[in-house]
C-alpha cells in the first residue's frame, strides 16, 4: 500500500450555469488564488484539481481495487471511496467556485446572513466581503411575496462533478497539469501557473 499523503482524489468537472434553486445547500470548492486558478476556472482553462484523500481513511482496512480504493466497513462489505463520506463531492454534484463577495460581484447591500438574534449582515459587513473562506455560496431567504424560504445564488459561477479517480501525486500526466490549469508563459518560457502577488 501507497503513504496516504501520496494519493489523491482527481477531480474532474464541467462549467454549468443557471440558479439551481430545488437542492440543499449548495457546497463550494477553492482554488489557489495567487497561481490564478480560480480565473483559470472560471475560463474553463483548469477543468481537473486533485483533493488529498483524509487521513483517517488510512487508519481503515483498505486495498487498490482497479482505478480506485475501498475499505472494509463493520459488515465486511468493500466500500468504493468514491462512494462514501471520505470522497468530498460526488460525481453530478455541482458545487459553488468560491469567490469573495467583492470578486463574485454581490452587492455591497445584499444580506448574506444573519447574526443569532436574527439581525440581517450585509456583504460588506461580512468578512467574506474580501475573503472567500468566509463566504457562503447561497443563502435561504424568506421570500414575501410567494411566502416562502427560497435559495438565493451568492456566488454566479459553479461547476458540475464529471468524474473521480483515484491517483498517486506522482503520476500526473503533461496533459493532466495542462487540465489543471498550467500554461506556457512567454515572459519565462515555460509551462507554469500564473503568478499573482496580492
Amino acid at each position: 500500500m501507497g503513504q496516504r499523503e501520496r494519493i489523491r482524489h482527481v477531480l474532474t468537472s464541467e462549467r454549468t450555469v443557471g440558479n439551481f434553486t430545488t437542492r440543499l445547500e449548495m457546497k463550494k470548492i477553492m482554488f489557489n488564488d495567487r497561481y490564478g486558478l480560480t480565473d483559470a476556472v472560471i475560463n474553463d482553462r483548469k477543468t481537473e484539481t486533485r483533493r488529498v484523500i483524509p487521513s483517517e481513511f488510512f487508519s481503515l482496512s483498505w486495498d487498490v481495487r482497479g482505478n480506485t480504493l475501498v475499505y472494509e466497513n463493520a459488515d465486511g462489505d468493500f466500500i468504493d471511496i468514491c462512494n462514501s463520506k471520505y470522497c468530498r463531492y460526488k460525481i453530478g454534484e455541482i458545487v459553488a467556485i468560491a469567490q469573495s463577495y467583492k470578486d463574485a460581484g454581490v452587492t455591497p447591500d445584499n444580506i448574506v446572513s444573519y447574526k443569532d438574534d436574527g439581525t440581517p449582515i450585509t456583504a460588506i459587513q461580512s468578512p467574506g466581503w474580501n475573503n472567500k473562506m468566509f463566504t457562503k455560496p447561497d443563502i435561504h431567504v424568506w421570500e414575501k411575496k410567494n411566502n416562502k424560504f427560497v435559495y438565493v445564488s451568492l456566488m454566479p459561477h459553479q461547476i458540475r462533478i464529471t468524474g473521480i479517480r483515484i491517483e498517486r501525486l506522482q503520476e500526473i500526466s503533461d496533459e493532466s497539469c495542462l487540465r489543471e490549469g498550467v500554461h506556457y508563459i512567454p515572459k519565462i518560457d515555460r509551462y507554469y501557473f500564473e503568478h499573482r502577488d496580492k
